[in-house]
Order: structure tokens, then sequence, then C-alpha cells
């Protein structure tokens, strides 16, 4: 995958409103978020990936938002630019990373603005997110370049229950507007985090340091020849414990890993292409699936739809990627 220079929105607040969405594609999920986030390069590695649930709260300096996924993505993600995200892993049932940070239920991430970072997920996953202006952090600004990335642990889940006291007071049918009262409880309890708890850095061991530099080659650059066994041998690693190493950090083996992404690349240049002549076994075979058996089945398995039908309609969430996102040196 071809990383790009994502520009951060501006965060944008209208104290007072809130939106509650479900959704079911790419183009529905981003716009449940709001324009205070931007995504690139979203790949599902399970099935319904792009499903879930978001809810949006605004106050005057900070933007607080819930999500619900069924879990299996994994996507560049950008916050809004001049902020401070604290996100709440309220549930997480197995695996949750972001670039390095391995993430358990009730470990608070904090990130800034500085960089897109890579979220990952392999089965459910419950956050409660607050973002907050730079400049609204006060004293506490001083310590946010030792914070990001770092993480913390919610005590008690406090941080995540006052999150979601916060979006009842203020979604409820008679809305409040104290909104500084609100803000104020919430920056005081993170201050209260920052200042007596040691920070945690990203941490892997010696064989998840190997997965992940796997995951970041073949996130920049896939190669449709690419096998397990050949990065086992780059990377000087064995194959079993490369299988461990990823299962531990990921949630996958990388097998499956490589499957899913090559699927994934597949399925978008199917929706995209605009050359009648494309046909499936041909995009197929360029991402290395040489079986079309077993391809047509793990597409269907994944998508929940056949690759023919991906080729006839265009896509609802055909914004999930862009043509920045594949880098190929060889043609097939």
């Amino acid at each position: 995958m071809k990383k790009l220079d994502l520009k951060a929105p501006p965060l944008t607040l209208k104290a007072g409103f809130f939106v509650e969405q479900a959704y079911e594609t790419y183009n529905e999920m981003a716009e449940s978020s709001t324009e205070n986030w931007a995504y690139h390069c979203t790949y599902e590695l399970r099935p319904k990936a792009l499903t879930g649930v978001h809810q949006v709260l605004s106050l005057e300096n900070m933007l607080i938002s819930f999500g619900k996924r069924p879990g299996g993505m994994m996507h560049d993600v950008l916050s809004a630019k001049d902020t401070i995200t604290f996100a709440v892993q309220v549930y997480v049932e197995d695996k949750s990373i972001l670039d390095k940070m391995k993430l358990q239920t009730g470990d608070i991430v904090v990130f800034d603005d500085t960089k897109a970072y890579n979220y990952m997920t392999n089965k459910k996953i419950e956050l409660a997110i607050v973002t907050m202006r730079r400049d609204f952090l006060g004293d506490l600004l001083p310590f946010c370049p030792q914070t990001c990335l770092h993480k913390l642990r919610d005590e008690e889940g406090k941080l995540g229950t006052l999150l979601k006291e916060t979006w009842k007071t203020f979604s409820s049918s008679t809305p409040r507007t104290d909104f500084h009262n609100a803000e104020e409880q919430i920056l005081a309890l993170i201050k209260r985090y920052i200042l007596t708890q040691k920070m945690q850095e990203p941490s892997l061991n010696k064989g998840e340091e190997v997965a992940y530099a796997i995951r970041e080659q073949v996130y920049e650059h896939m190669d449709g020849n690419l096998k397990v066994s050949d990065l086992a041998i780059q990377y000087k690693i064995s194959e079993r414990g490369l299988q461990n190493s990823f299962k531990s950090l990921f949630g996958f083996t990388p097998k499956l890993f490589m499957r899913q992404l090559k699927l994934n690349l597949v399925r978008h240049e199917l929706a995209h292409t605009t050359d009648k002549k494309t046909t499936v076994m041909h995009v197929a075979g360029k991402w290395g699936f040489r079986h079309m058996g077993r391809f047509s089945k793990y597409y269907t398995e994944l998508f929940e739809e056949n690759p023919s039908e991906t080729l006839k309609r265009s896509l609802a969430h055909a914004k999930a990627f862009t043509g920045e996102c594949v880098e190929r040196q060889e043609e097939l």
C-alpha cells in the first residue's frame, strides 16, 4: 500500500449537536463519524466489517463519539487538526492495535493530529472517544508530546462511563446547555489519570516487531506472488515463528491476512474498472489467485457477493479506496 500524506480536517464543533447512526457501507461509516475524521485505505478482513453504530456529540471544545463494530477492519485514520484524542477501549474481544500500540479492554490510547495512524481490529470492538482542542488542555498541554502515542488505564471504567453519561445528558428530549461544566469534569478526570499514572509506550516482542514490519511492507506494496515462506526467509524467522507472532499481534495468520488484503484489492479493481474487457479471472490472477473455484469461495465468504456481481455494478463503498492505495511494480 502506498501511504498518502493525509491532511488533517479542521475540527468542526457545534455545541449541542448530536447524531446516532447505524452504517452498513464505507460511505455510511465515514459520514456517520462527521467531517472531523479522515479515513484512507479501508480493508475488510472479516465479513460485515463495515457495519456498526456511531454516536457523536459536539460540545464547545470537545467532540465525543462512540463506536460499536463487529471488527475485522484495517485502515488509516487521521483526527482533526490541532486536537488531542483520548480513545477508551470500552470492550475489546481480541485484538485492537493502533500502529504499534497493543490495546485491551480498559486502555485509553492517546494520540494527536500529526500523522495518520493505522488502526486494526480482528473481532468485536466498542470505543468511547473524546477529541478536544489542543489549546483547551491548558496546563496539560506540555504533557502531550510525552503521551502521543502512549496509553493509560481507565480505572474502573470511569472515563468511559462519564462520556456515556455526558452523551445521555445532552442528547435527551430536554437537552441542557451547561457544556462548560461537562467539559471541565472530563478534563479533570483525564488530568488525574495523566498525573497519577505511568504512561505506557508501545511494546512489541521481537517476533511481533517482525510481524509488524511485514504488515507495513505488504501495506505499502503488495505482490501477487508473495508467499509466507518468502517473507520468513527475508526476515530470518521460521514459518512457525512468523505464524505465532502474526496471530499474537493481529489475530490472523500471515497467510490469511495476505489473502484478505489481496481479496480487497481484487474487489477494488473490479468495482472501479472502466474497461469492458476486464474479467474476474484476469484481475484475480493479477493478485495471485490461480484456482478460480477457491478464489470465488474466499471472495464470496468475505464480501457476501460473487465477484462477477461486483464487476457488474458500482459498489456503495467505492470511496474506501483511491488510486493511490495500491502500488504495484509488476503486471502478471
